[in-house]
């Protein structure tokens, strides 16, 4: 936000100094740069700076996975994967919510998915999510528009299921 005050006020002087003589050219000459040095400053502090803010990685807490069955009747899978979306395949599961109800999800099937079987679950699965945000205690942070109410940077999606229960489905062809 720091960026677009500075550029803001640059913009003005700059308007100040470059009008005629008189207070109408002097007011005009200050709104312009002011928009001006405002356009400036947006994309600096939303393209440039983001860029040299270092980031961290936040991992939210692990959503609890429910049980499902596929039409072979086969139980205690967590993960389908085949489903496609378009031409991306993805892996679908089930979440359970606070309130005992569950939720569908699915994410895409790629590099960013770790499918971890864990031996000591047993009827319970965990996902979570990490993504990459700006680190608000850099210095440069005050001068960036691009804030974490954003989602921020997917860098993985970990799924830590019973051993077994990943089902994929093939089809050769």
């Amino acid at each position: 936000m720091r960026t677009l005050y500075l550029s803001t006020l640059i913009g003005i002087l700059v308007g100040i100094f470059v009008a005629d003589p008189g207070l109408i050219s002097k007011l005009i000459g200050s709104a312009s740069g002011a928009l001006g040095g405002f356009m400036i400053g947006v994309t600096i502090a939303s393209l440039i700076v983001p860029g040299y803010v270092p980031r961290h990685n936040v991992t939210n807490e692990p959503a609890t996975l429910v049980s499902m069955r596929n039409v072979d009747c086969i139980y205690g899978a967590f993960i389908f994967g085949g489903g496609n979306f378009g031409q991306q395949t993805t892996y679908s599961f089930m979440v359970k919510l606070d309130d005992g109800s569950m939720m569908p999800h699915s994410v895409p099937a790629n590099q960013l998915v770790r499918l971890i079987e864990d031996p000591s679950l047993e009827n319970v699965g965990y996902w979570r999510t990490t993504v990459s945000n700006l680190d608000p205690s850099s210095a440069l942070y005050p001068w960036s528009c691009a804030r974490d109410s954003w989602e921020g940077e997917l860098v993985r999606h970990e799924f830590r299921v019973p051993v077994g229960s990943v089902v994929q489905t093939f089809r050769v062809q």
